[in-house]
C-alpha cells in the first residue's frame, strides 16, 4: 500500500474519533483529495472529481484556517517544505483535544488514580490507540508528497501552492487551556507512534472536557429552543487588569478557589454602584479559573424564570460552574423574585454543588421598593427583598472616592503603555482634548498634535483631564477611569 492509499484509509477506519474528520473542514478537504488521487483516474468526475477541483478546494481550506483562528499561516520562502508540520496537523489536533467521544466524555473531569488509564475498559483503550495510528497517517502527510501526486495529474498545477502548506506544532489558543493544548500537541510531533500519547490526551480530557465545554470557557443560557450558546469572543480583561477593590475581588476569588477545588462554596451577591466593576471581576475569573477547569454561564435576567431549566442541563456536567446574574432588580410583583428565592433555597430539588450564582446587584435588597405601599404589599415586599439573604455571602465594592478613581486612572494607563512622569517632560506638552474642559495647549513639535507611544505624560495634567472626565460623566469609577482612558489614547495615538 503506497503513502496514499494509507492515508486515504485512515481516514475510512476510525473507530472512537470520527468527529475529528467530521466536524473539520480542512481535514475534509484533504481526505477527499487523498480519495481522490488514491482510488484511479483522478481525472474521472464520475469516480473521484477532478484533482484540480479537490487541490484548489485543499488549498482554499489551508489558507482560511491559516490565516483564521488557526495556529499560522502557510509557510513562506524557497525552504517552505521544511518548516515545522503540515498545517492539517494542527486541524487534526485541535480536532482530537476537543471532540466528544465515548473516551473524551468517560474521563471529563474526572480525577485520575494511580494509573492514569487503570480504570478505563481495555476494548475501549484498545479502539483510541488504532484511532490515534490512523489520525497520526493524516496529520502527518507531508504536503510536498502530495503536490507531486497532484502534478502528475495535472501539470499545470502551480508548484509550491500545496507544498507550502506548513504552520506550527501548536493547535489556536482559544481554547480553555492553551498551555495544556501545546503541550499534547508537541508530544505528538516527535511521536514515531500517537498511541503513546493516549495519557497525555485522557490528562488533558480530565482537566478541559470535551466536546463545547472543552473547547469554550463561558456560554449563554438562550432558552429551551437554542439551549447554552458558546461565547466566541471573550472579555480579555483579566483580574491582574483591573485595579482596586482588592479586597473585594479577593473575596470573590477566594470563594471561586473553592468551587474551583471542590470544597463547599457559596451562591455570592455582589452589590454596590454602577461601573464598579462587580461584573468585569465575575467575568474576569474565567481567564485565571478557566485552564483548571471552571466554566462560566450568563443567565439573562429576562429569562430568570428558566433557572431550573438551566439547571438541569448543568447538573451532569462535571465542570465547575459559576452562573452570572448581572444588574439584578426586580419588581416586588415580578414572579421572578419568587422563582430565584426558591431556586436559590427552598425547592424540592437540591442546587448542584459544583454550580453557584454570582448575581450583581446596584441595590442591597435588589427587589425595588414603592412608596405609598399598603400593608399587605409591604408584607410582599419585605418576604421579596428577603431574596438577598438567599446569598450565602455578600460582597460589597463601595463608590469610588477621588484617590481610587485617580489610582485607577493610573494603573490603567500604565497597563496601555503610558508613562506618567513628575513635572513637564521635555517635547511634550498637554494639547486640548477637543472636548469642554480639555487641556489647552500646543500640540508636540512637529507631530501634529500626535505622541508615539511610548506616551509620556505629566502626573498633574492626566490627573487634571480625568478629574474634568468624571465631572462631565457625573461620577467617579471603574467605568469612568477606563473610559477616560480610552478617550486620552484616542487623542494621542497614530491612527492605524
Amino acid at each position: 500500500m503506497n503513502p496514499l492509499e494509507a492515508a486515504a484509509e485512515a481516514g475510512r477506519r476510525l473507530i472512537l474519533f470520527g468527529g475529528v474528520v467530521e466536524r473539520s473542514p480542512l481535514v475534509q478537504a484533504l481526505l477527499a483529495l487523498l480519495e481522490g488521487l488514491a482510488g484511479g483516474p483522478a481525472g474521472d468526475p464520475q469516480r473521484n472529481g477532478p484533482v484540480w477541483e479537490r487541490a484548489a478546494h485543499l488549498t482554499r481550506q489551508a489558507w482560511a484556517y491559516g490565516l483564521g483562528d488557526g495556529p499560522a499561516g502557510p509557510s513562506r520562502g524557497a525552504d517552505a517544505a521544511q518548516e515545522g508540520p503540515p498545517l492539517w496537523f494542527g486541524a487534526v489536533v485541535e480536532g482530537l483535544l476537543a471532540d466528544e467521544n465515548p473516551l473524551s466524555r468517560a474521563v471529563s473531569g474526572k480525577a485520575a488514580g494511580r494509573e492514569p488509564l487503570g480504570e478505563l475498559p481495555p476494548p475501549l483503550l484498545a479502539a483510541a490507540a488504532h484511532d490515534l495510528r490512523m489520525l497520526q497517517r493524516l496529520a502527518h502527510f507531508r504536503p510536498e508528497v502530495l503536490e507531486a501526486a497532484v502534478r502528475r495529474w495535472e501539470p499545470a498545477w502551480p508548484p509550491g501552492t500545496l507544498a507550502g502548506l506548513r504552520g506550527t506544532a501548536r493547535p489556536g489558543t482559544a481554547g480553555p487551556w492553551p498551555d495544556g493544548a501545546a503541550r499534547v500537541a508537541q508530544r505528538l510531533v516527535g511521536l514515531e507512534d500517537w498511541a503513546q500519547a493516549l495519557p497525555d490526551l485522557v490528562g488533558y480530557w480530565r482537566v478541559v472536557g470535551c466536546g463545547l465545554w472543552g473547547q469554550f470557557v463561558a456560554f449563554r443560557w438562550e432558552g429551551e429552543g437554542r439551549g447554552l450558546q458558546p461565547v466566541r469572543a471573550l472579555d480579555p480583561t483579566r483580574l491582574e487588569d483591573l485595579v482596586g477593590y482588592e479586597t473585594a475581588r479577593q473575596a470573590v476569588v477566594e470563594n471561586t478557589e473553592r468551587l474551583v477545588a471542590g470544597r463547599p462554596a457559596h451562591h455570592l451577591l455582589l452589590y454596590g454602584p454602577r461601573g464598579t466593576g462587580k461584573s468585569a471581576t465575575v467575568r474576569a475569573l474565567v481567564h485565571t479559573f478557566g485552564p483548571r477547569g471552571l466554566r462560566l454561564v450568563e443567565l439573562p435576567l429576562d429569562r430568570v424564570g428558566e433557572l431550573p431549566q438551566l439547571l438541569n442541563q448543568l447538573r451532569d456536567q462535571p465542570h465547575p460552574i459559576v452562573i452570572l446574574l448581572d444588574d439584578l432588580a426586580l419588581e416586588p410583583d415580578d414572579p421572578a423574585a419568587r422563582q430565584l428565592k426558591v431556586a436559590l433555597e427552598g425547592a424540592l430539588e437540591l442546587w448542584p454543588e459544583h454550580v453557584r450564582l454570582y448575581a450583581t446587584s446596584n441595590r442591597r435588597h435588589v427587589v425595588r421598593e414603592r412608596r405609598g405601599a399598603s400593608l399587605r404589599q409591604e408584607d410582599e415586599i419585605h418576604e421579596q427583598i428577603s431574596l438577598a439573604d438567599r446569598f450565602g455571602m455578600t460582597v460589597f465594592f463601595e463608590a469610588a472616592d477621588q484617590a481610587l478613581y485617580l489610582r485607577i486612572v493610573e494603573g490603567l494607563a500604565r497597563q496601555a503603555g503610558v508613562r506618567i512622569v513628575e513635572g513637564q517632560p521635555d517635547g511634550v506638552r498637554p494639547r486640548s482634548s477637543g472636548q469642554p474642559g480639555g487641556a489647552a495647549g500646543p500640540a508636540p513639535d512637529g507631530e501634529a498634535g500626535r505622541l508615539q507611544p511610548p506616551w509620556v505624560v505629566d502626573r498633574q495634567t492626566l490627573e487634571r483631564e480625568a478629574l474634568q472626565w468624571a465631572l462631565w460623566q457625573n461620577e467617579r469609577s471603574p467605568r469612568t477611569a477606563a473610559q477616560f482612558v480610552r478617550d486620552w489614547l484616542g487623542r494621542w495615538s497614530e491612527p492605524t
